[in-house]
């Protein structure tokens, strides 16, 4: 994981998981390790609301989650 000590944008983002890029268990991008654990993420920046891409250890593989819109009760 990467600790945003070089660059504050990949705070929190995976590089490895079991020391390897890819997980082995799907094909093409769904193989591969990215997205933060879901604790820590880069900070947002510009009010903007980017996808967040988070690497979910149940099943082993990168979910992105998209904002769609303000929701209030």
């Amino acid at each position: 994981m990467f600790t945003g000590a070089d660059d504050i944008s990949k705070l929190g983002v995976l590089q490895l998981w079991n020391d390897k890029p890819v997980v082995d268990l799907y094909r093409g991008q769904c193989d591969k390790v990215f997205g933060t654990t879901g604790e820590l993420w880069p900070p947002i920046r510009g009010g903007s609301k980017p996808p967040l891409t988070v690497f979910a250890t149940d099943v082993c593989r990168a979910v992105t989650i998209k904002y769609d819109s303000k929701y209030s009760k």
